[in-house]
């Protein structure tokens, strides 16, 4: 009975951790949308927390990106599964 309940033990954290590395893949692929829409380069997508919401889980991500080769600026979005929640775009100097 034991290795039965260590075997689903064993299931149930593959599966969670399959579900949030789908959830990180999501996440690339919406800062990398969002960068396309602003014309500007994505240089690096970090997860920064994760916290219960009224739907389930939001995960909040920093999004490194970049207006010309000698700038670097953090924009922060939010996700709801597969959805964009929230945006926080720094204030940008013009080019």
């Amino acid at each position: 009975m034991s290795e039965l309940l260590w075997l689903l033990a064993v299931a149930i954290g593959l599966f969670i951790f399959w579900r949030l590395r789908q959830q990180e893949e999501c996440a690339r692929l919406a800062a990398a949308n969002l960068c396309k829409q602003q014309q500007l380069q994505l240089l690096e997508v970090a997860l920064v927390k994760r916290r219960l919401g009224k739907g389930g889980l939001i995960h909040r991500y920093a999004l490194d990106f970049s207006q010309s080769a000698d700038t670097r600026y953090q924009a922060i979005f939010e996700m709801q599964g597969r959805k964009i929640v929230s945006v926080e775009w720094p204030v940008m100097r013009d080019i």
